[in-house]
């Protein structure tokens, strides 16, 4: 996919440190449920190629290089990808995706263990207040065909949470009373399963009314795993990816829900788009966004700015110094940049380095920069030899 005005997804520094960190200890519990990692192609031939979606991806290799692999198939995958409309509240551009695939399972209890890992796996890197909420790609379609409304446009409506210009759509197609004030109330329908306490069941039709049903029982397990706390029904959720054949759900940070963290569902027909018709559920954590919330958290910068930086214009000592510092578990960087301890002190007060350390032939001159503090001592017990 080409897009002459495409901007890099960069992570640097200590952003980049925590962004690993982070995609470790989620693909270790995607392995622990049992997991596998899959390797996907990169789409084109230049520069500007880039994946624009990891499931459609996933399904492919599912109906060509695994076609024989035994279900259920239990599938983990990551990568950059690009988005030119508007993806889990994000804006255009590149988004960093780390997600799985389930294989095989057509079922409520696969759709529940989906989202299961993704509760887990947010609580595994230490957020705490999110909430999952879940719908089905079946209720809003299913009323538009019901309806004989186009189902993308009748989404894009509802999302955008515009009574007056949903009413003024519904009016325009001559859409009767009872139909009109479901839809109008589709944007307030989320909470627990008390919300279906405030539809009217008989004017649906039997796939909205199925798409209900596959909510509830997806709900009630997710319950019995003690995971209530984390999930919501909101059947307001609008999914644009014409895939999606039955649940769907979205998660957001609760003090900023203008763009989800996670999100996924069923896409029982995608596979069968490559030659083999078998159900996938899935779900994606969206890495790029979740380490931007926990660095604006965290005193991750302080953590990772280095102890000390070691000058010496004897390259042999200063080597032996840093070497021996690491050996007990500091953070020290060799300083290459200059030739004296001034330089070396000028480098460490625009870097926020704690201390400066000036080794000699027997001896190390230590500059504390946030006291001002000077120290010297031997090698010997600097290194605690």
């Amino acid at each position: 996919m080409k897009n002459t005005n495409y901007e890099p997804l960069v992570f640097e520094g200590s952003k980049c440190t925590l962004k690993r960190s982070i995609e470790k200890n989620i693909i270790g519990i995607f392995e622990s449920y049992c997991y596998n990692e899959i390797d996907l192609p990169i789409s084109g031939t230049d520069n500007l190629s880039i994946r624009d979606d990891l499931k459609t991806l996933v399904a492919k290799q599912l109906s060509t290089t695994l076609k024989d692999c035994v279900l259920p198939e239990r599938l983990y995958c990551g990568g950059n990808v690009y988005k030119n409309c508007s993806y889990m509240g994000c804006d255009c551009g590149e988004i960093s995706l780390l997600g799985i695939e389930l294989a095989g399972e057509a079922g409520p209890k696969a759709d529940a263990e989906v989202i299961s890992i993704m509760i887990n796996s947010l609580l595994g890197i230490g957020m705490t207040e999110f909430t999952i909420c879940l719908s089905n790609a079946g209720f809003i379609g299913g009323i538009a065909k019901d309806l004989s409304l186009n189902v993308l446009e009748l989404k894009s409506l509802i999302s955008e949470n515009n009574t007056q210009k949903l009413e003024n759509y519904l009016g325009k197609n001559n859409i009767g009373a009872d139909y009109k004030k479901l839809i109008l109330s589709i944007p307030t329908l989320f909470g627990d399963l008390n919300i279906y306490d405030e539809i009217n069941m008989d004017i649906l039709g039997e796939e909205s009314k199925n798409a209900l049903s596959n909510i509830k029982r997806i709900y009630k397990l997710l319950c019995e795993y003690d995971m209530e706390k984390y999930i919501s029904v909101d059947l307001g959720i609008a999914d644009f990816e014409e895939y999606y054949t039955g649940m769907i759900f979205k998660g957001t940070v609760n003090k900023t829900e203008d763009f989800a963290v996670c999100a996924g569902g069923r896409c029982n027909s995608l596979a069968k788009d490559f030659g083999r018709n078998i159900p996938l559920v899935g779900g994606y954590l969206e890495i790029s966004k979740i380490t931007e919330l926990i660095y604006s958290d965290s005193d991750t910068d302080s953590k990772l700015i280095p102890l000390a930086v070691v000058a010496s214009d004897i390259p042999k000592l200063a080597y032996k110094v840093s070497f021996g510092l690491r050996a007990q578990g500091l953070k020290v960087e060799d300083y290459v940049s200059g030739a004296s301890m001034i330089d070396a002190i000028e480098y460490g007060e625009e870097k926020g380095i704690t201390i400066v350390i000036w080794v000699n032939e027997e001896t190390a001159i230590m500059r504390n920069l946030k006291t001002g503090e000077m120290s010297e001592t031997s090698l010997d017990k600097l290194l605690n030899n």
